[in-house]
């Protein structure tokens, strides 16, 4: 009873639209009821005053909750409604990677669906990230500070803030973003935690976990016999990387990472560096065991081109026999680009000693692969990367036409 009559506090400025409310819906049954009785055409005046009065006091009172709510953005609040009504309605979608790779691809999903579950690879040891790791003992927070600012609902804003680097003193290199998780880190006490707290104060269309909360290095053995340790040094390899495994052995993973990867309508691995942001995450226990028991596609976003050291020579074939090596065969479809680079920005990455990944689609299908999707996804502007919002389009279109249709003509729709 109390919470009714915080309604008619002072202040408030609903009380009056309330009681036009009344007022209308009292004249409505009065008109409504005299004229099924006495059929007096002058009561049809009475049901239309009545009807403006619902209507306006409706509209009134709307506007009044939503003013005190959204100062200032009455206008935008309802096409927000409808937008994050049509956003949950999405295919639940499960994106497994690191770097800049993966915040591209969320950057571009996350204004098709929010059912979106990025897992992120935690063993980055370079930078800021890497500071945080050795001096506070704390995962490192650099790739899902990226996550959670493109899945911001206010990403323009939000990504200024976060990103913002330090350029002196002891915070020299620090970005607010990781210093923030760091705190929130503290705070909580748990690591995941922390990262839903910044998800919630961001409004992130989607969830951001860690693929373990467990701290660990990733090793590598080169084919020479040499062994890699850190993320950040397989850059400077100069043999090919044989195989990767994490240090300590058995990290597991998070149960809510497992029901996100069952759940799924659709599991993308990448883009990202093949070794370092996403084969580390498949290297986890209970990921790949998930995602074999997910009635779930596996899409692997091909990378546009080589990385000097990482994937030096390599082509799509030897990507996707990698992934198959450390996880074994469980990708379904591979989305590689058509689009032609700019000569100017070819010569650039040569420069670098990077390549386009070259595609052989027979040999893929060789490897189980049901379908190549070839698709214009590339982003021009400085570097050669995939474009948010081409290569979104491409997924849902892929989704749309290969599993949701067939989904429903298997269930007789």
């Amino acid at each position: 009873m109390r919470k009714v009559l915080l309604w008619f506090y002072p202040g408030l400025k609903i009380k009056r639209y309330i009681f036009l409310i009344g007022a209308g819906v009292v004249l409505f049954a009065l008109g409504f009821h005299q004229l099924l009785t006495k059929n007096q055409d002058q009561w049809i005046v009475v049901l239309g005053i009545s009807v403006f009065l619902l209507a306006y006091g409706f509209k009134k009172l709307l506007n009044s909750v939503l003013n005190t709510l959204y100062p200032g953005e009455t206008g935008n609040v309802i096409e927000e409604i409808y937008l994050r009504k049509k956003l949950l309605r999405g295919p639940k979608i499960a994106v497994l990677g690191g770097g800049t790779g993966l915040s591209t691809l969320l950057r571009g999903l996350k204004h098709y669906t929010s059912n979106l579950t990025a897992i992120v690879t935690v063993a980055d040891d370079g930078g800021s990230s890497g500071r945080l790791r050795e001096e506070m003992g704390m995962l490192p927070p650099g790739d899902i500070r990226n996550c959670l600012v493109a899945l911001a609902d206010k990403e323009s804003l939000m990504e200024s803030l976060l990103q913002f680097r330090f350029t002196e003193g002891d915070l020299a290199g620090h970005s607010i973003g990781n210093l923030l998780i760091a705190a929130l880190w503290k705070i909580s006490g748990n690591f995941s935690r922390a990262v839903f707290s910044l998800g919630q104060i961001l409004k992130v269309r989607g969830v951001v976990y860690p693929s373990t909360e467990e701290k660990v290095v990733l090793r590598g053995i080169l084919a020479n016999g040499d062994e890699v340790v850190g993320e950040s040094n397989f850059g400077e390899v100069t043999s090919p990387v044989k195989k990767v495994y994490l240090h300590p052995a058995g990290a597991k993973t998070l149960p809510e990472v497992e029901k996100a990867i069952r759940d799924a309508d659709l599991i993308i691995l990448g883009p990202g560096s093949l070794y370092t942001s996403i084969i580390p995450n498949l290297l986890v226990e209970g990921v790949v065991e998930s995602i074999k028991r997910s009635n779930a596609p596996v899409l692997y976003i091909m990378n546009i081109m080589t990385e000097k050291g990482e994937t030096s020579g390599y082509d799509a074939l030897d990507h996707l026999q990698a992934i198959i090596d450390h996880a074994g065969p469980i990708v379904d479809y591979v989305l590689i680009n058509n689009e032609n680079p700019a000569p100017e920005l070819l010569a650039k990455y040569r420069r670098e000693g990077q390549y386009p990944v070259k595609v052989d689609e027979k040999l893929l299908k060789k490897l189980g692969i049901k379908k190549v999707i070839k698709a214009p996804v590339l982003d021009q502007k400085q570097y050669l990367r995939h474009d948010p919002e081409k290569l979104a389009r491409v997924i849902l279109n892929f989704y749309r036409e290969e599993i949701a249709e067939k989904n429903l003509a298997s269930e007789g729709w």
